[in-house]
């Protein structure tokens, strides 16, 4: 199951605004501003990628979502009808070739605070 697979927001064009993040009832306050910094760095490089596509970057994600076979169920958390309607545009099977590109994007990143 693929719960957040945006990231939290993180793997939208839209991203996630500062204020997002210091609203008191958003979860991400919660977060360290470098742990807020990592995710933003690793969502450019699949934005690049996304880019380079012709994609956006919820397509690229939940498309990964649904062509991997590790993952049976997708569920990416929405405000709103509008976004649930735009996270299903463009959303295709991925090739092997694509996937491989994703996965080396994932490998060459850090996502997580790295304890010291």
């Amino acid at each position: 199951i693929a719960r957040t697979p945006l990231a939290f927001g993180f793997l939208t064009n839209n991203g996630v605004e500062d204020s997002s993040i210091n609203d008191p009832k958003s979860h991400l306050k919660n977060w360290s501003k470098e742990q807020i910094d990592i995710w933003r760095t690793g969502a450019n490089g699949f934005k690049k990628i996304a880019d380079d596509w012709n994609m956006t970057l919820e397509s690229l994600a939940l498309s990964f979502c649904i062509t991997s076979d590790m993952i049976t169920y997708v569920i990416p958390g929405a405000i709103s009808v509008k976004q649930i309607q735009e996270n299903f545009v463009g959303l295709k099977t991925l090739s092997d070739e694509q996937m491989r590109v994703l996965k080396d994007e994932y490998d060459r990143g850090t996502f997580y605070v790295q304890e010291k």
